[in-house]
């Protein structure tokens, strides 16, 4: 729903130089804001399915990091371009970029990469959009700003509740989507400096639509915190008959909850499909262990996939990748990377993000000190166990007594376990 009324801003824009009479020829106007709006659907569409999401995966491929963050950031500003050309915002394109983006199967690469950005911007926006409003306003009147924010609250409630509800959605899932939707939304304020230009929109009506607009933006989080709350009270305590009415109109039937990866715990996280990865799977797959794997690599990703396992394509350092793992519910998360710097990067973000057992493969015996002090449990190196197998080879090429090679073999790996302590404490 936010999507759509997102995308109506759209045909909003282009209509906005014929609601403000500046149009001679109303027919030709009307022939062209429909040969954009079908352009601007039919490049979304080509890009979304095709273009952009080849492009990501060979950019994913090279592995280079720098390079697929340049080719996210020219995604975007090239969206916004190509909207501007066709007089619309240039927030707009943006926001177009983000929904080809979505659609791909780099979204979590590239959310990542854009968090940091999202939540700067976010912060200018807001600081911008309260320095346009008048504080006076909510003295002088201020029984306008409050009727008309309860106006909009309450009427926006009950559009999203009955476009949830005609989709055969219960109405307590109805009513607290509604109240989900209730705000005004950010194109808003792109339509409303639009209206000011073509003088469709006076400046106090503008400060009035600012005053109101943040009153609703203000109220969100605390009631959508209450949402289910309130959306059980008014339908199993003030109107149960109505709600039982409402959902037998239209035969609802409360439905399955649909996810990609059903919400659960105790399940093992493999970061990394490599070879051991890939033994590691295999062989908790046969024991019933459920596991996720997060690959970054596309390759090894859809390989991954097509063995029938749920995996996160992305760097396992960004957050919205080890959510979409649900590492935070795992019970074991094994990090199986060559790259020790990337290994060292990954291992910091998964401890914040769990207290899940985290088990750590190392190439080298040496940087074992570093993944203990950035939060592994239990490291296992390369070199160490090679080291151990290539002591009891040659000692049973001499023929030394089994009991004899297990001693010595045990004893090296006492030691090395003396050293590993000694860092962990150090």
């Amino acid at each position: 729903i936010l999507i759509f009324q997102d995308i109506l801003v759209v045909p909003m824009m282009l209509v906005m130089p014929m609601l403000a009479g500046r149009s001679s020829n109303l027919g030709g106007d009307l022939l062209l804001l429909g040969g954009k709006v079908l352009l601007l659907m039919t490049v979304v569409y080509v890009c979304g399915r095709w273009a952009v999401p080849h492009l990501l995966r060979a950019v994913s491929g090279g592995r280079n990091k720098e390079l697929f963050i340049i080719t996210v950031v020219l995604l975007c500003f090239s969206a916004a371009w190509g909207t501007a050309a066709l007089g619309l915002s240039l927030a707009l394109g943006a926001f177009f970029a983000g929904l080809i983006i979505s659609g791909t199967d780099q979204v979590y690469n590239a959310s990542g990469i854009v968090q940091p950005f999202h939540e700067l911007f976010m912060s200018f926006f807001f600081v911008s959009i309260g320095m346009l409003v008048d504080p006076a306003l909510f003295t002088s009147a201020p029984f306008t700003v409050i009727g008309l924010a309860l106006l909009v609250m309450f009427g926006k409630t009950i559009t999203g509740f009955l476009a949830v509800w005609l989709l055969r959605w219960p109405v307590r899932t109805a009513l607290q989507c509604g109240l989900a939707l209730f705000q005004v939304g950010e194109f808003s304020f792109v339509l409303a400096l639009s209206g000011i230009s073509y003088g469709l929109l006076s400046t106090e009506a503008h400060q009035l639509f600012l005053a109101v607009s943040i009153i609703t933006m203000a109220a969100t989080p605390m009631v959508m915190a209450r949402s289910r709350r309130i959306a059980g009270g008014t339908f199993n305590k003030l109107l149960p008959r109505t709600g039982e009415a409402l959902d037998s109109l239209l035969n609802v039937v409360e439905p399955e909850p649909a996810h990609d990866f059903a919400p659960q715990s105790d399940h093992l996280v493999i970061i990394g499909f490599g070879p051991i990865g890939r033994n590691v799977a295999w062989a908790a797959r046969s024991m019933k262990v459920r596991c996720v794997v997060v690959e970054e690599d596309p390759e090894l990703a859809e390989m991954a996939g097509g063995q029938g396992i749920f995996t996160v394509q992305g760097d396992a350092a960004q957050e919205s990748v080890l959510e979409k793992a649900q590492v935070d519910k795992a019970r074991l998360v094994l990090v199986n990377l060559p790259d020790m710097v990337q290994a060292k990067r990954v291992v910091a973000a998964v401890r914040t993000s769990t207290k899940a057992r985290l088990l750590v493969r190392s190439r080298h015996a040496a940087g074992e000190s570093a993944l203990y002090a950035n939060g592994a449990d239990e490291v296992v190196s390369d070199d160490l166990e090679a080291g151990l197998r290539l002591v009891g080879c040659v000692l049973q090429g001499f023929q030394a007594p089994a009991k004899g090679i297990r001693e010595a073999v045990d004893h090296l790996r006492e030691l090395q376990q003396s050293e590993v302590e000694a860092a962990k404490a150090g």
